[in-house]
């Protein structure tokens, strides 16, 4: 029963878990997050009109250690998902994940991985 639990907190939507309930059939688009640490991004102080805030500036890279770290969790995680799904799944840098079109099986046994943080359903955003 926790497993069950662990595997629909990753998941968190209504319709991709309907999916690892075995009650859809379709393949569907999802967003696959490898557990990476956070990234650290740092800030500027920055007064408008009497008012002060923050803004994000950049984006730190990390020491080399922690890079590579992240580099391995990721060509690790890659490699389990391409046994899971038979092909290399397309790892999108920004958004720092991976996206692949998954069955029910294939996303209950993906979402019950250590290697991954969520999947979420990749969606078309309209501006």
């Amino acid at each position: 029963m926790s497993e069950l639990k662990d595997v629909r907190q990753k998941i968190g939507d209504d319709r991709l878990c309907q999916l690892v309930d075995g009650l859809g059939t379709e393949r569907i688009s999802v967003l696959i997050e490898p557990d990476l640490p956070s990234r650290k991004v740092e800030f500027s102080r920055v007064e408008r009109a009497g008012v002060t805030g923050y803004v994000p500036t950049r984006v730190a890279a990390g020491s080399p250690q922690e890079q590579r770290h992240v580099e391995e969790r990721i060509a690790t995680t890659q490699e389990f998902l391409k046994e899971v799904l038979g092909e290399a799944p397309n790892w999108i840098q920004a958004a720092r994940a991976f996206v692949a079109i998954v069955n029910g099986e294939q996303l209950q046994r993906i979402a019950r991985s250590p290697l991954i943080r969520a999947i979420r359903p990749n969606r078309r955003l309209r501006a």
